[in-house]
């Protein structure tokens, strides 16, 4: 029996704070009314000042698309069809010629700690330029030159035992037919099956984080990758090498695609200049918010196509198609839509502002937008990767949902979107927070905190989208009686360890329980240690930005004992499992990443 004091701690979140640059802000919604209302407020100057050098910044870095330009492009051809691999999927090769194992995660384990909070695998490291063409094409040579270097080493020298880790690998059942990567020449050789052995997972291990199960229900059989009679060209590894998972281990390769990056830093850019432009009045700011929208979305040369058919890919033998985590890369989508309603109505000549009407907000970029956002709803809803999305339990379902909700209410279907947010509450929702406001389906990852803190972006952005359409959800209660609330006091108040970019982001969601919630003696020493006034979250996260009061006040958090059970025999204390678990013996909550009811429960019995 492990026992875990919770306690706020300011020393610890010192400790933690770190200086991890971050070139985007999580995901969040602000209410326009308030945006406009509440442009010069004394008390958010500094926070206005940092969104205004933000804007300012776009301008001089952007606009970006998401086309890569180094010659990688989606298996369509297209080069406007959104592409990106998933982050924490790596190779491993055995070629038979020597019977070699190449495994590219045998010299890095993907912990570089450049990725960000909001964007575990695309956001640019320190140091990198963020401008829309520098870098990539350089970055990309490099890399696979280097991975052409270690295929030739790895096949001449013996085997080195270590390169082969079985954990959390997931091998494929059936290898559909070979089809050559992204643009690339390699020689015609038949597909192959992994010879990676295949370990099973304890379910409940002795220690602080359950990591979740994979799927070794049909293990493949050994064999070996044929070896080619001509020079391998450093892309073939893309489609030729079955691909295992290591959750929280991004492959530093997938950086070289700039789709992901680009999404989150215009989408930041959109929603910065849209309040640049309320603050100011200056037309500049509302023409580099239309041109960086433009170049991403609508443009016919640049713009993304509406649909995620090949958003984070599992590469290996087979058809190169999408997965059901895609549509997170696209989840700063609710920015886009929150800036269109800022433009919208500061350009209505109805809402008596200083602005003339249709001078950056035209007909035709109106027009555009509605034709985008439409067919990328219609693909969202409608098409079997946006539909597994939405049935996840975990932070992709509320991060569709999030996504869905901002596109109905940018297209006026106000009643639509309401539906949409009462679904996830009333349905996935239910079972994210535990009774101590633990996040067993985000807890039981390899990375905790961050999972946690990256879910509680979408919840929170949820009920502030349903604040500003009359609902309140800042009091829903999951199926253990628990609360956001609950589950920003929890991330608050347990030690982040190595993960140290969640204490500070965390900050964000601490500030909009302070708003929603009321004042508490531990939220304020929480932010005291932030800086909290100089970021660009104090300027929404304000008591005036909401509309509903919640009825679950603070005044002081009380003292808890989490006591975690984790020998086999625990008491469930009447509690059962997710009802998911009912008809589903285990649940894919990540590519190739499966959990089962003796995962999660763990979690869920932490009892205060």
């Amino acid at each position: 029996m492990l026992s875990l004091f919770i306690s706020i701690s300011a020393l610890a979140i010192q400790k933690v704070l770190g200086n991890a640059p971050r070139s985007t802000d999580p995901t969040d919604f602000i209410n326009p009314d308030y945006v406009i209302q509440h442009s010069n407020d004394p008390p958010t100057k500094s926070a206005r000042i940092k969104i205004l050098h933000n804007a300012q910044a776009a301008a001089a870095q952007g606009p970006w698309s998401i086309q890569n330009g180094n010659g990688i492009t989606p298996p369509s051809g297209d080069p406007r069809d959104y592409l990106s691999w998933a982050p924490y999927h790596w190779p491993n090769c055995n070629w038979c010629s020597a019977g070699h194992s190449y495994n590219t995660h045998s010299k890095d384990d993907g912990e570089d700690g450049n990725f960000e909070h909001n964007d575990p695998y695309s956001d640019l490291g320190p140091g990198e330029d963020t401008s829309n063409n520098a870098g990539a094409m350089d970055y990309t040579a490099v890399f696979l030159a280097s991975q052409h270097k270690r295929i030739v080493r790895s096949r001449r020298s013996p085997l080195n035992s270590q390169d082969l880790n079985p954990a959390s690998a997931l091998i494929s059942n059936g290898i559909p037919e070979f089809q050559a990567p992204f643009g690339a020449s390699v020689p015609s050789v038949p597909p192959a099956e992994s010879s990676m052995p295949i370990s099973t997972s304890s379910s409940i291990e002795s220690s602080t984080t359950v990591h979740a199960a994979i799927d070794n229900t049909k293990p493949s059989k050994t064999s070996c990758t044929p070896s080619p009679s001509t020079p391998l060209p450093p892309s073939a590894t893309w489609t030729m090498c079955p691909y295992v998972v290591r959750d929280g281990k991004v492959n530093p390769d997938v950086r070289s695609l700039r789709g992901a990056g680009a999404i989150n830093l215009a989408c930041d850019a959109i929603l910065n200049n849209a309040q640049a432009y309320a603050f100011t009045g200056e037309i500049n700011y509302g023409r580099t918010m239309i041109s960086t929208l433009n170049t991403l979305l609508f443009d016919q040369k640049t713009g993304m196509k509406p649909n995620m058919n090949y958003g984070q890919v599992v590469r290996g033998p087979g058809k190169q198609n999408g997965s059901f985590t895609g549509p997170l890369d696209l989840r700063g989508l609710i920015k886009v839509m929150n800036a269109i309603l800022v433009i919208r109505q500061l350009e209505d000549s109805s809402s008596g502002s200083f602005h003339q009407q249709g001078i950056v907000w035209t007909q035709d970029i109106d027009r555009k937008s509605r034709t985008w956002m439409s067919q990328y709803l219609e693909w969202l809803t409608t098409s079997s990767i946006g539909n597994k999305a939405r049935s996840r339990p975990n932070n992709h379902a509320s991060f569709y949902h999030n996504s869905l909700a901002s596109l109905y209410v940018a297209l006026d279907r106000m009643e639509d979107a309401r539906k949409t947010l009462d679904e996830f509450f009333k349905g996935p929702f239910l079972e994210q927070i535990a009774k101590s406001g633990e996040q067993p389906f985000e807890a039981v990852r390899t990375r905790p905190d961050h999972y946690r803190s990256f879910n509680l972006e979408a919840l929170i952005a949820m009920a502030k989208l349903g604040d500003y359409l009359g609902q309140n959800y800042w009091d829903a209660k999951s199926r253990h009686g628990a609360t956001i609330r609950d589950a920003v006091n929890f991330l608050m108040s347990v030690d982040p360890k190595k993960e140290t970019e969640v204490a500070a982001q965390a900050g964000q969601h601490v500030a909009a329980a302070q708003a929603i919630y009321g004042p508490c003696p531990e939220y304020s020493a929480y932010l005291n240690k932030l800086k909290f006034e100089e970021q660009s979250y104090w300027y929404y996260d304000q008591p005036s930005a909401f509309k509903q009061a919640s009825s679950s006040r603070c005044n002081k958090m009380r003292s808890r004992t989490v006591v975690w059970r984790r020998d086999s025999g625990y008491d469930s204390g009447g509690i059962q499992c997710p009802d998911m678990f009912k008809e589903f013996e285990k649940v894919e909550i990540d590519n190739g990443i499966f959990v089962t009811c003796a995962d999660v429960l763990p979690f869920i019995l932490g009892q205060v």
